[in-house]
């Protein structure tokens, strides 16, 4: 799933839920929830096949991705903790990217 929509309900989360570990363990299961949802994804083959030298353009997308949502989180809300609530929202991308 796209990024921005973790992201999104992760600050949602946030900016409901006033216990920080428990804003943090919700947000990470929400990425679960979410991805119940059928839905299409970008393709980043060329990262997952560590192609380095053709893959700036799956990089670029991921980048503004993550990124734009951040910085529209950062500015709507103007609070660092519920930025930081939403990142966790996407942890389970991150570790599936890793493996």
């Amino acid at each position: 799933m796209i990024l921005a929509a973790h992201l999104f309900l992760g600050a949602l989360i946030g900016t409901a839920v006033k216990s920080l570990p428990i804003a943090i363990l919700l947000s990470f299961l929400s990425h679960y929830v979410l991805d119940i949802i059928p839905h299409t994804e970008y393709s980043i083959e060329k990262i997952k096949s560590r192609d380095w030298k053709n893959s700036i353009p799956e990089f670029l997308k991921v980048s503004i991705d993550l990124l734009a949502p951040l910085a529209f989180i950062l500015f709507l809300s103007m609070d660092l903790r519920i930025t930081f609530v939403s990142l966790f929202s996407i942890i389970p991308d991150g570790l599936d990217f890793l493996g």
